[in-house]
């Protein structure tokens, strides 16, 4: 597997050639963020994480699987010993225009409402959708796809109240 050269704030991400997907490995003894009261976030429990990944694929057709967990030393401060970490893999998506691989805000928010969601105010990229009470937050362009299939999530923290 090739690591990928972009950064990001909760897992190491490789690319697979041999199925074409993406790998994502959390940072050891953490599990991304979560949504809390009036659009906050915090961070999430293993189980929330998972939950997280199963919305994604109910809620918006994402084909994510969990590949396993593992164990290593977490660089957190005050984390002592081996701390678990979530492997899963997403398909690779192909950005329509590698220059500008993600979409605007608007073609986000086009997206979102086309979903019927509708933006929480004051929420970190949040938003809502009331038929089935699910939150979406982080939803900012670098956590997006723009495809030749349209504007597709590849990274939002998604729950369900």
């Amino acid at each position: 597997m090739e690591r990928h050269s972009g950064f990001t704030a909760e897992h190491e991400v490789f690319y697979r050639e041999a199925d074409n997907r993406v790998v994502k490995r959390t940072y050891y003894g953490t599990f991304g963020i979560t949504d809390a009261p009036k659009g906050q976030q915090h961070h999430a429990t293993p189980m929330f994480y998972l939950r997280r990944l199963e919305l994604m694929n109910q809620v918006l057709g994402a084909d994510l699987r969990l590949e396993g967990i593992c164990f290593g030393e977490s660089f957190l401060l005050g984390q002592q010993g081996k701390k678990p970490s979530i492997v899963i893999s997403q398909p690779w998506i192909r950005a329509i225009d590698p220059q500008r691989p993600h979409p605007t805000i608007a073609e986000i928010e086009q997206f979102m409402e086309s979903l019927d969601f509708t933006q929480l105010k004051g929420a970190f990229y949040g938003w809502y959708r009331e038929a089935d009470k699910i939150t979406i937050v982080d939803a900012k362009p670098d956590n997006f796809i723009m495809s030749s299939d349209g504007v597709v999530p590849i990274d939002i923290v998604i729950s369900q109240r």
